[in-house]
């Protein structure tokens, strides 16, 4: 296919990220880190961030084609501006956790640590939501 490229996985994704015209992803952190940098993302799965303005789910190849058609006449600020309102609405209905093995060592004492963590947030989140 024209301009398509294979890149190698060892590639910083940050850097692809600043490059790119808008990044596609199913669900992935790709995705958050490019409406971070005021970037529109295609998305073809439901992540928690697709209800930021510069998110766009596409169903079929005419998403495909009126989301490229929309994000030509957007411009950076107005794109940032979504960024800034859509953490704005989502502070305070976050919570730490972690992912997986990410960050378990395999010690088990940090592991217990980690479950600890994730519920003593979990529990203020859920004692907020109360409040």
């Amino acid at each position: 296919m024209p301009n398509t490229h294979l890149i190698d996985i060892e590639t910083d994704s940050n850097q692809l990220i600043i490059n790119a015209f808008a990044v596609a992803t199913i669900s992935g952190s790709a995705g958050w880190e490019a409406i971070l940098r005021g970037k529109h993302v295609l998305i073809f799965g439901r992540p928690w961030y697709s209800s930021c303005k510069t998110s766009h789910i596409i169903n079929d190849n005419t998403d495909i084609i009126d989301t490229l058609k929309h994000i030509k006449t957007s411009n950076y600020e107005q794109n940032m501006e979504y960024t800034r309102s859509f953490i704005n609405k989502i502070e305070g209905k976050t919570f730490d956790a972690f992912i997986g093995n990410v960050y378990f060592d395999g010690n088990k004492l940090s592991y217990k640590n980690l479950i600890n963590s994730f519920a003593n947030n979990l529990n203020k989140y859920l004692n907020s939501l109360n409040n």
